[in-house]
């Protein structure tokens, strides 16, 4: 018998393997010129190049304290997983501070617009650009899984670490 996937109390398909939705990664990727998709796998990777299992880059996890980012790029994109499944969000967080301010990375991560929460105050307010769409972000299901509902349920902002560049404008 086949596992039961995991589903929340909506009943929707609970993953960290949701996609960020081309036409939104196309629009950063157009500014930011991404090297390397910082939290990823083969099944949701936005580049050919990514941290997270099967790395043909060799690297496995993005989260280790010892792994310098600036030794494979200069300019990364991250739509980490927001379960704990992954490792808690507030640890990937930590880890986009750290990478920025101690191996001056551009880090650019999609992240649930949650201003109340601890790690937003530690790492994001007075340390990053905050960029806020217009609308929620329609995340693509993880492959050969079927969608039961819409894949943020919450607002998103886009958070830039360390980087000259700014965003401007709308996000409509």
């Amino acid at each position: 018998m086949a596992k039961e996937k995991p589903r929340n109390k909506r009943g929707e398909l609970v993953s960290d393997l949701w996609k960020t939705p081309n036409k939104e990664f196309n629009l950063l990727h157009s500014i930011y010129e991404f090297q390397i998709d910082a939290a990823a796998g083969p099944e949701n990777t936005k580049l050919g190049n990514w941290f997270g299992p099967g790395s043909p880059l060799g690297i496995g996890n993005a989260l280790d304290p010892h792994l310098n980012w600036s030794k494979y790029g200069q300019r990364f994109f991250v739509n980490p997983p927001y379960s704990t499944e992954g490792g808690p969000l507030s640890l990937w967080i930590e880890t986009f501070h750290r990478q920025a301010e101690v191996n001056n990375v551009l880090i650019v991560a999609v992240l649930p617009e949650r201003r109340n929460v601890k790690w937003y105050h530690e790492h994001i307010k007075g340390h990053a650009t905050v960029f806020e769409p217009d609308y929620r972000y329609a995340f693509e299901p993880p492959k050969e899984e079927e969608s039961t509902g819409p894949g943020a349920r919450q607002g998103t902002m886009i958070v830039q670490w360390s980087g000259q560049l700014a965003l401007k404008g709308s996000w409509a």
